[in-house]
């Protein structure tokens, strides 16, 4: 055997063995895409339930703030008769 014909084997050797290693990578990045995938729903679902009750509560606490400060104003105006 010439050197080049035992580099190219040796190369052929390597790439048939490799396939399984390339094969089990794929698989493994696969499984953590659909991971990912998985956590980025629950956090997108989060942030929804985030925006849907505490937002909220932050327009309702404006709203009782303005009440209270009614019924201080009507409380004044009473006192002052």
């Amino acid at each position: 055997m010439e050197w080049y014909q035992i580099i190219m084997t040796s190369i052929a050797i390597a790439g048939i063995t490799a396939v399984p290693f390339v094969n089990n990578i794929k698989e493994s990045i696969k499984i953590q895409d659909d991971k990912l995938d998985e956590h980025t729903k629950a956090f997108q679902r989060y942030q929804l339930h985030v925006a849907e009750n505490y937002v909220t509560q932050d327009a309702l606490k404006d709203h009782l703030d303005r009440i209270e400060k009614g019924i201080s104003e009507l409380k004044v105006m009473i006192r002052a008769q």
